[in-house]
């Protein structure tokens, strides 16, 4: 059925490109570079830009203080595949199709990669999320060169997927990155590019603040170099995650102190990508992003990791944008926005004119940038999470829902959501349940290509703290 719907829009592509002026061939955009960051697991909240106490992110403070800072950006969902597959199509999970580890992006949703090749970009994705942003899931639609990557360190090694995955025919021999490779990977793409006169779409995908987490030195002892405990970031991580081994405050510490450190060193990673970009003149007129696909639970509800949920720390991601010459410097802005944005702002900054449903809406430039009170977030994956949940957040209110519970929260006055108000807030309550009700009635559902999903891939994602030990 994809391959079907691939070529059905394959075969539109140069009736499209006649119709904005490109039947002599594809057109040269005269547009600024794109490039999006995307930090995986990054909680908001552990960046010194959004007031974190320790300082895990210098490079990209100094970014957000010459450019803007969405204070309550969230992601559409909790974890990876439906998260990206929004933030690069600007539709809602149940919308493109890739809700469950058994789909990938529907081929009737189009690519913000597509949307820019066909506007006379060079596009390339650099992906470390071997399991879930692949070109089997559908990231590769637009993208003209597409490297995936291992986390170095994950409990699934390289050297075991070479072995055990027909993987060659797709993307060659898969090699375990750090950030800093990966960010070598991207150089050496731009490098060697023969025909320079096109502007291009970066999208690189870091993975080190995912478990496990194992920064490597200084990294692993500059938040807590004092411990003498027995936690690491591999092995016990999952023990905890399966409920197989009982932490004590100390250990927790300790493994915040380590996640810290993944941050701290991608961090310093993507200062040095930058730089070697600015060397390049690569950032006169870019458009850089910094982002992330969710957050992480880090005992904030008694749990670790990420998926089940949709609390803040999991969905409230961080998102920064900026220009070498942007007009407000240090802009913050505190109004409610999504990642399903990302689409429409990229295309009203290099001015192409949108087509097809697109949810988000264009946060740039400023002076136009529309304000909006509501947020919209979902999970639907029983065979990892045993989770079908719903969030709207509206005015500072954040209604959860599930077959198994309600929830609200004032999330200005309750910001860990710990007081839970369905029952004492019944007229608001029942207000936001008929809103979500609404709100979800107007998402368009589309065929979503169906992966085979084996025994061995299950394992690998309980590996990385994906399956969930028990049902919430």
């Amino acid at each position: 059925m994809r391959l079907f719907f691939r070529v059905v829009r394959v075969a539109l592509l140069p009736l499209a490109l006649c119709l904005t002026g490109g039947c002599a061939g594809r057109p040269i955009a005269d547009g600024p570079n794109i490039v999006i960051l995307l930090i995986d697991t990054l909680r908001a909240d552990h960046l010194g830009c959004y007031g974190y106490d320790r300082n895990t992110s210098p490079e990209i403070d100094q970014l957000a203080s010459e450019g803007v800072v969405f204070e309550n950006a969230h992601a559409a969902s909790s974890w990876t595949l439906p998260s990206t597959a929004s933030m690069l199509t600007s539709l809602y999970p149940r919308e493109h199709g890739a809700m469950s580890i058994t789909h990938g992006i529907s081929p009737m949703a189009v690519t913000l990669a597509e949307r820019l090749r066909q506007a006379g970009y060079d596009t390339a994705a650099f992906s470390a999320n071997y399991s879930m942003v692949t070109v089997e899931r559908g990231f590769d639609c637009g993208v003209d060169h597409f490297e995936l990557f291992v986390k170095e360190g994950s409990a699934v090694s390289a050297d075991v997927l070479n072995r055990t995955r027909k993987l060659a025919e797709k993307y060659g021999e898969i090699k375990a990155v750090d950030a800093e490779e990966l960010s070598s990977a991207a150089l050496k793409w731009l490098d060697s590019r023969e025909d320079t006169s096109r502007p291009v779409f970066m999208y690189l995908h870091y993975m080190d603040p995912h478990s496990p987490y194992e920064p490597p030195p200084p990294f692993d002892t500059v938040f807590d170099p004092d411990y003498l405990g027995t936690i690491d970031g591999d092995s016990i991580f999952r023990a905890i995650h399966m409920h197989e081994f009982e932490a004590t405050e100390r250990d927790k510490q300790h493994i915040v102190a380590l996640y810290d450190g993944e941050i701290a060193y991608a961090d310093s990673q993507i200062g040095d990508f930058l730089d070697a970009l600015d060397k390049r003149e690569l950032l006169e007129d870019a458009l850089v992003m910094i982002t992330a696909d969710h957050g992480e639970e880090l005992f904030d509800h008694e749990s670790i990791g990420h998926g089940p949920t949709l609390y803040e720390e999991v969905i409230r991601v961080p998102l920064i944008m900026w220009q070498k010459r942007f007009e407000r410097p240090g802009t913050t802005v505190d109004s409610y926005v999504s990642l399903v944005d990302i689409v429409p702002t990229v295309l009203n900054v290099c001015g192409i004119e949108s087509s097809g449903t697109l949810r988000g809406k264009p946060l740039l430039p400023l002076e136009d940038r529309v304000s909006s009170d509501t947020v919209w977030a979902e999970v639907d994956e029983e065979k990892l999470f045993y989770a079908h949940k719903r969030a709207l957040i509206w005015n500072n209110w954040k209604m959860i829902t599930s077959t198994r519970r309600h929830e609200l929260y004032d999330i200005v006055a309750d910001p860990r959501e710990t007081n839970n108000l369905y029952r004492a807030k019944k007229e608001l309550a029942k207000e936001l349940l008929s809103r979500m009700d609404d709100f979800s009635q107007k998402l368009e559902r589309r065929v979503a290509p169906v992966l085979k999903i084996d025994a061995r891939k299950l394992r690998e994602l309980e590996s990385l703290g994906y399956v969930s030990g028990g049902k919430r």
